[in-house]
């Protein structure tokens, strides 16, 4: 767990081991140092790198002819002038709720009133059927009046899935029944067309039975088994159907209909004519295309799938399949050709289920290496080929539409961070991404804005950057107040926006039906509003600045590692500090000064560059043991060359709160103040120690050995600083007030998995996300838990802390929790305290409860949906502490606080009973 405090810290600074003690190694054996490398004029490693720019020429309905680029700053320019659009989406009553005059007067008033202040841009939305559920007819009287009115517009197609997805379910974790008897329901499964069950023993992970189960109603399947021993648990793998609605839906098999669908929508697109007003298309392929829910553990069992993975294996492969039965671990590599590889089921996922490949048309099982763990080839071949074929066929839909309908930027909003978005496509393809940002100031830049950005920069072609959704809330419904409150908020909400490379901006909704649900959101019949949308255009015109500009240098660093602490960030000279999906090693080192180290990720496998910092405000020079007589290159994020200073082999590197490049190097050594400071950090904690009446003498031995009995010198360091941090692990131990309480670490679960995710504590955490029922849940109890075993240090009184969702949204299940099996308390609605961290998690005080030093079992049972219906929570972490805790982040309490928590209220002593 990598928590930064001045105590913890220590467990992961080992996590650079490897490369330190390889360098330490070196220095050891003294050997010669390779002759210095020539010096060479060279540009900054961060320049940004020559991009293909993005060009197009629309033919209107009129034939006039309107070329257009995307710049390289992310700015999309129409018949040679800036397009910087400020607008919103507009679903027509004409469209979504009939073709009848009332409904179309209701459209004209809000688009005259749009028109009225200045508001000249928008995009169409059908609502929930999809674009193509419009009649051609209908869609056209409203295009013509936008034209007739000098709109400038776009068309989300945002269609329904082409063909609903289908496939089976990996969730070992859910689909489980730990005491099977001769006849297990599994009930709630909706859609479920087939199911296969594994009887597995629970101790050894032997395959004991397999079969077929039976489907009633399309909601339950019964497996009927044959035998089945106290050891045995059964596993429940559904072959599932997703409707359109369900956060599965969004991705679509495309695998198996998108012929059918692109047929369908040039055919549609033949019966409507698009007049001057048009910019772009936005959703090509269905309403916000992602894997969620179930979709992330869904293996489709489409013949379309099965063809092209199968197509997709053999080319990685070299058509060898055995080297596709070793690379999958298989154990006695008898998988016999492509065609049986691509269609089996992984009985596996993480760390629950067994390890084996099912071939659901022969029910064969294939053994899978699982020592020291199970072999993970099939997932990261199946994820790999997955974000590949969906990114083709978005590649494939928008060179269709530019070439059979009309040639404009085609967009996809891009709700998260995925390598999805993350465009290959040199030439041709999809054009843009937009940008989902909800909340109000800098939260919409350094939670959304940012991550998109760095999507659309990560690609080889210009991008253009549209805000395609924003509002306070991501759910309308929530929102009290309507729209945004002052026009500065507006302004300031969109200057983030801007300044985190946005160039355009729409807004959650002019007009978004049905009009009770996005009240709050509907800025058309908000007139002042639309006033302030309107002079938010008009100061964007004047900004010639923004237009042309230049695209600031960007220094990458790895979204992935949870080794490091960086976030998106501008530095004051000019280089953006942006996540990417490339892979890079990275560690962290050190006590109060914690070092962050991360190799610079580059298309160029051959260079090495070592990105260093501190995080701390201010820069301090610390010396680095390289053990190399020359010096190394050391420069600014931008590149511009530093000074350094170096005697013997160490070299002295300014550090601070941003990174330095250091190249030319063989890695990053551990520097000797580091190994001083852990040294005078034992030393404190023997003194708090003995402060608490604590035997020292054995610690106070072991830190004297570690000061007066090694060689001080750089070749040493690294036995110093492990005896020493050793020995403050082992006062930790002792001193700690607390028990932190890692979320994904539960002894047992039903939850639907275990999340990664650098930004949480352990780089993970326990996640519940789900639209089913689970078979063991009654009436106060869904089935759903979390089981934690725990020890604290001493007796008294704890108050217990969960990090993770926040329990009083709409997208937080509600659950209870019991210490030691003892009464449950409720926590439904608790507000959160502190700030949140890592992308939305919160900390959440639930009470309170007296311990002894001891064992103990903390269970949290999840008890009904959330108000958004589904069973949604996810754990990060939890804190049992018996000192006052101030929630930031995943900073712990102090370990040398001696105050006790403020004295309970009726809340944090019974919570909600």
């Amino acid at each position: 767990m990598k928590i930064y405090c001045s105590l913890l810290a220590l467990l992961l600074a080992v996590a650079g081991a490897p490369a330190l003690a390889a360098a330490s190694k070196d220095s050891a054996q003294q050997t010669p140092a390779p002759a210095p490398p020539p010096v060479v004029d060279a540009p900054p490693v961060t320049a940004p790198p020559q991009k293909h720019v993005t060009t197009g020429e629309y033919h209107d309905a009129s034939g006039k002819k309107h070329a257009w680029m995307i710049t390289p700053s992310h700015m999309l320019r129409w018949d040679n002038d800036a397009y910087l659009p400020v607008g919103g989406a507009f679903t027509p009553h004409y469209w979504a709720e009939g073709q009848t005059e009332e409904n179309w007067a209701k459209d004209v008033k809000a688009l005259d009133a749009i028109k009225a202040q200045h508001v000249h841009d928008l995009y169409l939305y059908a609502g929930a059927r999809g674009l193509t559920h419009v009649p051609p007819a209908a869609a056209q009287r409203v295009i013509d009046y936008l034209d007739q009115n000098e709109f400038r517009y776009g068309i989300a197609i945002a269609d329904p899935a082409p063909m609903p997805l289908m496939g089976y379910v990996i969730h070992p974790a859910v689909y489980r029944d730990a005491s099977p008897g001769p006849s297990t329901t599994f009930a709630h499964v909706d859609g479920l067309i087939s199911a296969t069950y594994v009887l597995a023993s629970a101790q050894k992970g032997e395959i004991e039975e397999t079969g077929k189960a039976k489907v009633q109603e399309g909601t339950t399947a019964v497996a009927t088994l044959r035998s089945a021993s106290d050891d045995s648990v059964l596993l429940l793998y559904p072959e599932r159907l997703f409707a359109d609605g369900t956060p599965e839906s969004r991705m679509p098999d495309l695998w198996q209909g998108y012929d059918d669908y692109r047929d369908r929508l040039l055919t549609y697109f033949g019966k409507v004519k698009l007049g001057a007003g048009f910019r772009f298309f936005l959703d090509p392929l269905t309403d916000q295309l992602g894997v969620n829910g179930d979709a992330d553990s869904l293996i489709p069992t489409s013949d379309g799938f099965r063809l092209e993975f199968q197509a997709w294996l053999q080319t990685k492969y070299h058509r060898n399949v055995n080297d596709v039965n070793q690379a999958w671990g298989v154990k006695d590599r008898d998988i016999p050709d492509y065609t049986v590889v691509a269609r089996c089921i992984p009985l596996w996922l993480q760390t629950k289920g067994v390890a084996g490949l099912y071939d659901p048309v022969d029910g064969k099982i294939y053994e899978v290496l699982n020592k020291p763990r199970i072999a993970n080839g099939f997932w990261e071949d199946f994820t790999k080929f997955r974000t590949e074929s969906l990114r083709r066929y978005m590649n494939s839909i928008a060179t269709v539409l530019k070439t059979s309908v009309a040639d404009v930027p085609v967009v996809y909003r891009a709700p998260k961070f995925d390598s999805l978005f993350v465009n290959d496509a040199t030439d041709g393809g999809y054009d843009g991404l937009g940008i989902e940002a909800f909340g109000h100031g800098r939260a919409l830049a350094e939670q959304s804005a940012l991550f998109t950005y760095a999507q659309s920069e990560d690609t080889p072609k210009s991008t253009w950057l549209i805000v395609s959704n924003t509002f306070g809330a991501q759910n309308a419904a929530e929102q009290k107040d309507s729209g945004y409150g002052t026009k500065g908020s507006l302004f300031d909400d969109f200057d983030y926006l801007k300044d985190s490379g946005a160039r355009g901006f729409f807004t959650t909704a002019l007009q978004r039906l049905p009009e009770a649900e996005f009240a709050s959101a509907n800025l058309a019949s908000q007139t002042d509003q639309l006033g302030w949308l309107g002079s938010y255009a008009a100061s964007l015109q004047e900004l010639g600045d923004m237009r042309e500009k230049d695209p600031d240098p960007i220094l990458w660093y790895p979204a992935e590692s949870d080794q490091i602490a960086a976030r998106p960030r501008h530095f004051p000279d000019g280089v953006w500090w942006l996540p990417t999906l490339r892979s890079s090693s990275a560690f962290s080192m050190g006590l109060e000064t914690v070092i962050q180290v991360y190799r610079v990720p580059a298309q160029d496998p051959g260079l090495s560059t070592w990105a260093v910092w501190t995080g701390q405000s201010a820069v301090r020079e610390v010396r680095f043991p390289f053990n190399q007589t020359y010096p190394p290159v050391v420069t600014d994020a931008r590149g511009i060359p530093l000074k350094i200073k170096g005697k013997n082999g160490v070299w002295t590197l300014p550090l601070g709160p941003e990174p330095i490049l250091v190249s030319h190097v063989k890695g990053i050594p551990r520097p000797t103040e580091l190994v001083d400071e852990a040294a005078a950090e034992a030393a404190r904690l023997i003194k708090v120690a003995k402060a608490q009446h604590i035997a020292t003498q054995r610690y106070e031995d072991s830190l004297f050995y570690a000061n007066n009995s090694i060689a001080d010198n750089p070749g040493s360091d690294d036995l110093r600083y492990s005896l020493v941090t050793r020995l403050i692990s082992q006062l930790t131990e002792s001193l700690r007030p607390y028990a932190w309480i890692e979320g994904e670490a539960a002894s047992d679960f039903t939850f639907d998995s275990l999340a990664a995710s650098k930004n949480a504590s352990g780089g993970s955490y326990l996640s519940l996300d789900t639209d089913r029922d689970s078979q063991h849940g009654t009436a106060v109890d869904s089935g759903y838990h979390a089981t934690y075993n725990f020890s604290v240090n001493a007796p008294g009184r704890y108050t217990i802390w969960l990090a993770g969702s926040p329990l009083d949204s709409s997208t937080a299940s509600p659950f209870t929790y019991s210490v030691d099996g003892a009464a449950v308390q409720d926590t439904h609605d608790v507000p959160a305290e502190g700030p949140s961290y890592g992308g939305g998690f919160v900390w959440t005080n639930l009470g309170e409860t007296t311990l002894d030093a001891k064992r103990h079992t903390l269970t949290i049972d999840v008890t009904g949906r959330s108000k958004d219906n589904r069973y949604r929570l996810d754990i990060d972490a939890l804190c049992l502490s018996r000192v006052e805790f101030h929630p930031n982040g995943l900073t712990p309490p102090p370990i040398d606080q001696t105050t006790p928590p403020p004295a309970p209220t009726e809340r944090n002593e019974n919570a909600k009973r």
